[in-house]
């Protein structure tokens, strides 16, 4: 299931059993691909739709209670355990299939290795496969109509509004980067493996609370990306870890083995030129770590402010959608007018927006920050008085736009047609209470539309200051 563009404006409740859903459903489909053998990635799929859904549970214990609990997550990682020895079985397949240039003589102990492995991994995936087969689907049975329903009590003297999921959200991010960095702090060597294995699994933790976000806010991309640079470090270093361990293993075997004492000398020296291999880019994975992500202050670390910061902003989401018209249409009688001047002031990331409203009532004047793209989009404004805007017009030379708004009712929803000023561009907006909401056009516009452009980057108020 697809998550609502105004996810971060709904209930908590309802919210992280959405996030749950779609997770669910992620694991259903890799575990049929899974059953039916049909690809490669079918066993990763599935492993990290699991882990995704674990770790929602996990997330919003409180949001889940009395319907979903902790024997529930127990059965979850039940099922992902018993993916782990297919999992690593394959990782350090593929690990041994990239190792070129090995000694002369020595690829004969990675060809007992691989030999080694391709058998543990064919043994476990028999057994991935009935747990997927009986166990998966008999928890997917019980544990999707407990998501699928929610019970509310509501009691008049509350707040209606409550609270929302982007507020929380919001906190939890910072929570779950503030642990991460105490993680990373504790790794200070290669051989730190425990603390090390701690902080990938907060990291994925960490960036599955936030990936629900990525459908509202846009700020989401970055912190994703940030994060899986560092997950793939993390995560080297730990599979690199466990195959050190299946090295010593093996190297143990043939020391102790009589009969392997007695063979070619060339498997047990080309086991531990592997070993070595493996110790060495160990040690260069843990000095990139440490260079670019053993401080208090690291990329990700920011971009989870900044995304926490956004999601919180997300909960007063606008929700609206924007049509090009080929001329201003002929407006009913009782519509409102009023004149508009906006400008943006400098930036990157990051783009402040003043405004002055000329009508009927007077002069007013804005400051708003607007975040994200599409149908639904953050919106922050507030009041400010002619002085403020006087003193910071001058600073969004080259990014200012000049427009009369009128307004027209339609029911209960108003439709905002926009003419631009020295150029040929008329726009009409309308703004939702659902991004699923069903438009009726009147009559009186209809004719006009050129078409839907809520979705193309030009027709911003941002890019189409600058034109």
């Amino acid at each position: 299931m697809a998550l609502p563009s105004d996810l971060l404006s709904r209930s908590p409740a309802e919210a992280a059993r959405r996030v749950a859903l779609d997770s669910l459903d992620e694991a259903r489909k890799a575990a049929t691909r899974l059953l039916e053998q049909s690809d490669s990635r079918s066993l990763h799929d599935f492993r990290v739709a699991i882990r995704r859904l674990r770790s929602t549970l996990r997330a919003w214990k409180s949001e889940f209670a009395g319907s979903v609990g902790g024997k529930h997550r127990r059965e979850l990682k039940e099922i992902q355990n018993a993916t782990n020895a297919s999992r690593d079985s394959e990782v350090g397949l593929e690990w041994l299939a990239k190792q070129a240039g090995l000694e002369a003589g020595h690829d004969s102990g990675r060809a007992w290795l691989t030999r080694r492995l391709e058998k543990r991994f064919a043994k476990s995936q028999a057994r991935v496969r009935e747990s997927v087969s009986s166990d998966f689907e008999n928890l997917k049975r019980r544990l999707r109509p407990r998501l699928e329903t929610l019970h509310v009590d509501v009691k008049m003297t509350d707040d209606a509004t409550g609270q929302r999921f982007g507020t929380l959200l919001a906190t939890r991010l910072r929570e779950h980067s503030q642990r991460l960095t105490e993680l990373l702090s504790e790794v200070k060597s290669a051989a730190n493996q425990a603390p090390a294995h701690a902080a990938r699994i907060q990291l994925k933790r960490l960036r599955y609370l936030a990936e629900p976000a990525e459908c509202c806010v846009s700020e989401t991309k970055d912190m994703l990306k940030s994060s899986k640079q560092l997950q793939d470090i993390l995560g080297e270093l730990n599979d690199l870890h466990v195959l050190g361990a299946e090295l010593d293993d093996a190297l143990d075997e043939f020391t102790t083995d009589a009969r392997s004492k007695s063979g070619p000398p060339a498997e047990r020296t080309g086991l531990l030129e592997l070993a070595l291999r493996s110790q060495a880019r160990r040690e260069e994975l843990f000095a990139t770590l440490q260079r670019d992500w053993l401080s208090a202050e690291t990329p990700l670390t920011t971009r989870v402010e900044a995304l926490a910061q956004a999601v919180a902003a997300g909960s007063g989401l606008e929700i609206e959608r924007k049509y090009l018209l080929s001329a201003l249409p002929p407006l009913p009688r009782g519509h409102s007018s009023a004149e508009i001047e906006q400008g943006w002031l400098p930036g990157k990331q990051l783009r402040e927006r003043i405004r002055r409203v000329h009508d009927a009532d007077g002069t007013r004047y804005f400051r708003t920050l607007k975040l994200g793209k599409g149908i639904a989009r953050t919106e922050i404004e507030e009041s400010t008085t002619a002085d403020v805007f006087d003193a910071l017009w001058p600073l969004t030379s080259g990014a200012r736009v000049h427009k009369r708004r009128h307004k027209v009712a339609a029911g209960d929803l108003v439709w905002e047609i926009d003419e631009f000023i020295g150029r040929d561009l008329w726009l009409a907006e309308i703004e939702l209470d659902d991004a699923d909401q069903k438009i009726d056009v009147p009559e009186w516009l209809a004719p006009w539309i050129v078409r839907d452009v809520t979705d193309e980057k030009g027709f911003t108020n941002l890019e189409l200051s600058a034109s």
